[in-house]
């Protein structure tokens, strides 16, 4: 879904947003997920309680990465066609990444 409302932006970004949500996401919804990453509680907490990422109680959604991905495809040009991104584009996205996930957190 993402790639078809951004059509322009490269398939490495799109998979590296996604990465990062399934590493953060408790919810459960992943099943490919690595038997290393998996805490062994990893319980959604409920309303009140704090979690690692930060002091909000919901983990992060479908909702932001569809966010994520728009914030991206709104400030930064690749170049059309191409997977190729610079190291000032992939910081710009990390940047972009850790500020939309620590505001759900």
């Amino acid at each position: 879904v993402g790639r078809k409302l951004h059509p322009s932006l490269p398939c490495s970004i799109s998979n590296a947003v996604l990465d990062v949500l399934k590493k953060i996401d408790l919810s459960g919804r992943g099943s490919g997920l690595d038997e290393s990453l998996q805490v062994e509680d990893a319980t959604v907490p409920t309303t009140g309680q704090s979690n690692i990422f930060g002091h909000g109680t919901r983990c992060p959604s479908v909702r932001e990465f569809i966010k994520l991905l728009n914030r991206i495809s709104s400030s930064i040009r690749f170049e059309p066609g191409s997977d190729y991104t610079t190291e000032n584009q992939r910081l710009i996205c990390l940047a972009e990444t850790v500020d939309l996930f620590a505001m759900s957190c």
